[in-house]
């Protein structure tokens, strides 16, 4: 039997549950559970930046407005910083069995874990500092 060969092109349809705005969304606001729907839609007509899971949106901070009824692609949110610039933070310092504290300024935005610069508000001084909470950072060991 002879055998043939030829190019196929196929369009698969991929229905999910897609997190859906319910209501139009700000600048700046953070995504609560209440402002998303899951709604089933064919991602083949989708952007492929969409954000496909609740997980990856609730929480996540807006940059710019959302309609209501759009679907959300990943370049829309960000993930909040834990620290933002110019908020009072209690720095600490141990090492070596010597622990301190002092009050700072966070310089920048900081995610959990990252490294920003804070102004020691008594000595004036600008130190490195990993951020551990909302309100702590870490002095980082020179």
């Amino acid at each position: 039997e002879p055998m043939a060969r030829f190019l196929a092109t196929a369009l698969v349809d991929d229905w999910r549950d897609i997190p859906v705005v319910e209501k139009t969304l700000e600048r700046g606001q953070l995504i609560m559970p209440s402002d998303i729907q899951l709604v089933r839609l064919n991602l083949y007509k989708q952007p492929e930046d969409i954000i496909d899971s609740l997980d990856a949106v609730i929480g996540r901070r807006v940059l710019s407005t959302i309609p209501a009824g759009e679907t959300i692609r990943k370049k829309m949110v960000e993930i909040p910083p834990l620290v933002t610039k110019g908020k009072r933070v209690t720095m600490s310092y141990n090492i070596g069995g010597f622990f301190a504290t002092a009050t700072g300024t966070a310089l920048e935005d900081g995610l959990d874990g990252s490294s920003i610069r804070i102004k020691n508000e008594s000595s004036g001084k600008i130190i490195r500092a990993k951020v551990i909470s909302p309100d702590e950072v870490e002095v980082l060991a020179r």
